[in-house]
């Protein structure tokens, strides 16, 4: 039915140019030309929306339809620092939850995970917590030091790698803040005699 549609607009493009070829020499050589002019643009604007919407009849139209839903390879949950904020730490025990993602074959498993702080591309492995990668579900643990990390709000990146090359990043806030200066207490210094005790 297209092709027959295809062919039809073909044949009326084709007639619609000898039909203007010749009504335009009757023009120029005078035979009736305000009749011949005023046929030609009728005759013309009736071909021209004819073979428009045999043309536009003609086209296939396919819709095509994307599933934008991203599955990831792994799923990186229950991230937490302690302790945070930091309340002048220097370090802090951050753990998560690492599960293998719906669509990775039977058989995957979590096999390694890393962390790294703020804008710092160094990463450090994380550990399972039952001492090995081996499992599709494992509890993460690492404890990280904050030495150089400047008193504010940072992040902290967990990825996550599965047996089959895949891997997932997933991140949380953590307050590095000092001690408050009310809560500093200094030992005063007492002076013993040697061989005293105090």
């Amino acid at each position: 039915m297209a092709k027959a549609r295809s062919k039809l607009a073909e044949f009326l493009g084709k007639l619609g140019s000898k039909v203007f070829r010749i009504l335009t020499r009757w023009e120029d050589k005078g035979f009736a030309p305000r009749t011949s002019h005023w046929l030609k643009l009728g005759v013309l604007g009736f071909l021209v929306v004819l073979i428009g919407s045999l043309t536009a009849q003609t086209q296939e139209f396919h819709v095509m339809c994307y599933d934008m839903a991203i599955i990831p390879d792994a799923y990186v949950t229950h991230m937490k620092a302690e302790p945070n904020p930091t309340e002048g730490a220097d370090s802090v025990t951050v753990t998560a939850q690492a599960s293998v993602g719906e669509e990775n074959p039977v058989g995957t498993c979590i096999s390694g995970a890393n962390i790294r702080i703020g804008e710092d591309s160094t990463s450090f492995p994380m550990f399972a917590v039952d001492g090995e990668f081996d499992e599709a579900t494992e509890e993460l643990i690492r404890r990280i030091s904050l030495k150089g990390i400047q008193p504010g709000t940072t992040w902290v990146y967990v990825t996550a790698e599965t047996s089959n090359q895949g891997s997932e990043t997933q991140w949380f806030w953590l307050l590095v803040s000092g001690v408050e200066k009310d809560t500093i207490y200094e030992t005063p210094e007492i002076e013993t005699a040697p061989g005293s005790v105090d």
